[in-house]
């Protein structure tokens, strides 16, 4: 099996896209990331990669706080996620609390994410994969 695994690469992410990876890599699946793309134009290259992929874990992190109090999150990860719906790939997001998802997501499994308290939501996404 073969996992996408669609995060932000902002310096406050890092240690929840490195536990993450290491949940992901411990039930010995093979995981792909937008990282290292050999030179290829970035949006053609992630797309492969997600399709050559029989699921994608996206992890929506807040990013600028909005008039209401809510966040908005990546959008790069939004569109992977996208994209690998219009796949017909599996697909399960890490949302940290107060992301306003909003659209489409509202109908789609997701799993809650406290990022200074991540257990809960890695339990739920072990037991997923």
């Amino acid at each position: 099996m073969r996992i996408f695994l669609g995060f932000s690469f902002r310096e406050e992410d890092k240690e929840i896209v490195e536990l993450v990876d290491q949940l992901i890599a411990s039930h010995l699946v093979e995981m792909k990331t937008g990282e290292c793309l050999g030179g290829d134009q970035l949006t053609p290259a992630v797309q492969r990669r997600i399709e050559d992929c029989h699921a994608l874990v996206g992890i929506l992190t807040r990013r600028d706080k909005k008039q209401d109090g809510k966040w908005t999150t990546h959008q790069w990860v939004q569109d992977e996620i996208n994209w690998a719906r219009a796949k017909n790939r599996k697909v399960i997001a890490l949302v940290e609390q107060g992301v306003d998802l909003g659209g489409m997501f509202q109908s789609h499994e997701n799993i809650s994410l406290e990022k200074d308290k991540p257990l809960k939501a890695l339990l739920t996404l072990s037991d997923t994969i």
